[in-house]
Formats: structure tokens, sequence, C-alpha cells
């Protein structure tokens, strides 16, 4: 994995003789420490390896980091082109609103979509996943 950073980096560059350094073996057991969080909530340390040097950068979760690096602009371009077919069927739209409300109300709460196969629950749901982020939130 070490290698492949190199690898990677030396492209970025432009310098393919850039030597292997600390930070390139550090960003290899960061990579594999976020792995083992993600799989088994555990880190390098409780296997009794040496953990990574994590800066704050590198502190985050991957999910946030993930969720930080939406492009807003092409999700508010996904919003505009499927808002009329929202529109178009008063039910989604109720949940919608019902749902955006709960969202930004500050209050919480758990709410379970269940209709049947076809009605567009996905849709739904897809569609206020990208409203949240396109607003710069976190949506998990």
């Amino acid at each position: 994995m070490s290698e492949d950073i190199l690898f990677r980096v030396r492209r970025e560059t432009g310098n393919p003789e850039l030597p292997f350094t600390p930070e390139i073996h550090n960003k290899a057991l960061v990579i594999i420490e976020d792995k083992t969080l993600t799989i088994a909530s555990k880190t390098l340390q409780d296997f009794n390896i040496t953990p990574p040097q994590r800066h704050q950068v590198h502190s985050i979760h991957p999910e946030l980091q993930r969720e930080k690096n939406y492009n807003q602009e092409l999700l508010l371009q996904y919003l505009n082109e499927r808002r009329p077919l929202l529109y178009n069927v008063p039910e989604q739209l109720n949940a919608y609103n019902y749902l955006m409300e709960k969202i930004y109300s500050g209050k919480g709460s758990i709410t379970f979509l269940d209709a049947p196969g076809g009605t567009g629950k996905t849709f739904l749901l897809n569609f206020i996943l990208a409203d949240v982020r396109s607003r710069g939130d976190i949506a998990l």
C-alpha cells in the first residue's frame, strides 16, 4: 500500500525520483486504521501495531470527510432537474415537506418510510439526501 501511495505522489508531483518518506508510511497506516475502524471498530493499537500519527485532517471519520466533499453545484442541478417529479406526486411532496421540517426543526425524530415497491421511496430519500448535502450539511 505504501508503494501505491508513493507511486501516486510521484505521478502527481511529476517527480519519479521522489523517495519513500515517513509521511507516506504514515498515510498507509491511516488508511489501514480507517479500514479496521470501519470493519471492526478497532484501532491499530488494539492489534499491537504502532498507530499512525493523526493530524487534525485525518482525525475526521472517512464518512464525515466524504459528506463534506460533495459538489453543491451538481447537487443543486440534480435537485432542479428532479423537483418537478417530486411535485407531480402529492404524497411524496407531503412526505418530503414533513421530513425536511423534522430535519431542520432541531427537534429530531425517528420516522419510518413504508410504502409498496415502485412508489418512489428511493427517489424521495435520494432527493432529501441531495437537498441536505446541497446546503453543505451532513447526511448519514
